[in-house]
């Protein structure tokens, strides 16, 4: 019938009107705001850190979480002595815990709040697969629209560090495998956990006014053959020199402790020109996800069966290939939200709808930020995820933990830090991981780690994968 538009078109058209009636960042037109911002973290000095006694018991208004959130990020955002955001001046795991990798990987002339792309597991004396460059879960590697890899960094606060040590796990890491044994059921309230995306800013494509931007090493990258499995991986090349490089933030996990939430609540932010978010999940595959503007990872008008593809170095069909003079890569990554606002779609309209309090909060942080013309309005809060009652529900030996259980967005995933991990229903052979809760769990888990078999036991701790990855990193 001509003149009528398919569902897939009219959720489309929906989409390109809310880019003008309600941005990623903005509530619609008729929504009266109720989230508000605390004037006192705009002061000159930054807000404090979040009290970890702060009172978020069962059943606590959301908004107290996503305040929580957005606090914490301009704490740590907030210029340090040295000028730079004070995450930066964080330790990465690499620096903390004393095992082979760490010696293999860190060089004597380290600077300490440098950024670090921390391994993924030794491969061989001269190349290392990365988690700084390889997606948790998936293995994909994210790939902007110049073909440059996306890069991650890790960061922890003070307070996990001394829990750390206090535990003598930066000596032992075969220690945190007796954590619940020992009476440790929980990462010491306070502690902050901070995961970071990077792109390498295109100078062509990207304006480097609306980005947070460091100057950095960037590790080379090269191509090899896993000796046991024979399959190619993306593996960071400690032969070659590595290169200078600008950086630019697109996207942060924000991962605190408190009293009331050992679970940690799971808060993500991003650059607000990263990616569109698809309106509904009726919307049909051959249907663009945006038709009308470009992102920075994601060309207008391509069609959603185009996007979130992870190609690898051995796809018969469609290799990830690597250019190692060059350090690019192809094909590029075309990137969505597949829940645009971090929920499940409106049962009623199919369509995916912005949580007023998370919206409100948003305008009302990023009006102030942009009155005082700081780089920080450029970025939002898409949502945070948490138990609701961890002192009935974290479960030791949860492969996952239930929306039943969750409270906040609970399809909440970053574009640039889960793209492949998005889908709310996955094949038998990978799970769905549609939030924080799918991946950071508390069951048990085994793995091979240079020929010997290592058990990590169910443990409420196993939810950070700092804690996990140190475990198996021997």
């Amino acid at each position: 019938m001509r003149g009528l538009l398919s569902i897939g078109n009219f959720l489309a058209v929906l989409s390109f009107l809310g880019l003008f009636l309600c941005p990623a960042s903005t509530a619609p037109a008729m929504e009266v705001a109720g989230c508000l911002a605390d004037p006192a973290w705009f002061q000159p000095a930054g807000p404090d850190p979040v009290d970890p006694d702060i009172p978020l018991p069962p059943n606590t208004d959301e908004c107290a979480f996503y305040k929580v959130a957005w606090q914490t990020f301009l704490h740590i955002t907030h210029p340090s002595d040295n000028g730079n955001p004070r995450f930066l001046s964080f330790t990465a795991p690499v620096d903390l815990f004393q095992n082979r990798a760490a010696t293999d990987l860190v060089s004597k002339d380290r600077r300490k709040g440098s950024l670090f792309l921390l391994p993924r597991s030794t491969k061989s004396s001269g190349t290392r697969t990365v988690d700084g460059v390889l997606q948790a879960v998936s293995d994909g590697v994210l790939v902007d629209q110049a073909g440059r890899a996306v890069y991650t960094s890790t960061h922890l606060n003070d307070v996990f560090v001394q829990f750390v040590k206090a535990q003598g796990y930066d000596q032992d890491v075969s220690k945190i495998g007796t954590a619940e044994m020992n009476g440790v059921l929980a990462v010491e309230k306070g502690s902050l956990e901070l995961k970071a995306t990077w792109k390498i800013l295109d100078p062509l494509r990207d304006d480097a006014r609306t980005f947070f931007t460091i100057e950095e090493d960037v590790p080379a990258l090269a191509v090899e053959v896993d000796p046991t499995t024979h399959i190619q991986k993306i593996v960071l090349d400690l032969k070659s020199p590595p290169r200078h490089q600008t950086l630019a933030l697109v996207g942060l996990h924000v991962v605190l402790t408190v009293k009331d939430h050992p679970e940690f609540i799971w808060a993500s932010f991003e650059h607000v020109r990263n990616a569109p978010g698809l309106v509904g999940q009726k919307v049909a595959d051959d249907t663009a996800v945006d038709g009308f503007q470009d992102y920075t990872f994601y060309t207008a008008g391509t069609k959603r069966s185009d996007c979130n593809k992870n190609p690898k170095p051995d796809d018969a069909m469609n290799p990830l290939t690597l250019d190692a003079t060059t350090q690019t890569l192809s094909p590029v990554t075309q990137v969505y939200r597949q829940f645009k606002y971090g929920s499940p779609d409106n049962q009623m309209t199919n369509i995916n709808e912005p949580d007023p309090d998370v919206t409100s909060l948003n305008r009302d942080v990023r009006t102030r930020l942009a009155a005082a013309n700081s780089v920080w309005q450029n970025y939002f809060l898409l949502g945070a995820v948490w138990i609701d009652d961890p002192a009935n529900q974290f479960e030791v030996n949860a492969g996952l933990f239930k929306d039943n259980v969750l409270k906040g967005e609970t399809r909440l995933s970053n574009s640039t830090i889960e793209t492949f991990s998005q889908p709310e229903v996955g094949m038998p052979s990978i799970p769905a991981r549609p939030n924080c809760f799918r991946c950071h769990a508390t069951a048990s888990e085994a793995m091979s780690v240079n020929g010997t078999m290592l058990t990590l036991p169910a443990q409420r701790i196993n939810v950070s994968h700092v804690l996990k990855n140190a475990f198996f990193r021997r």
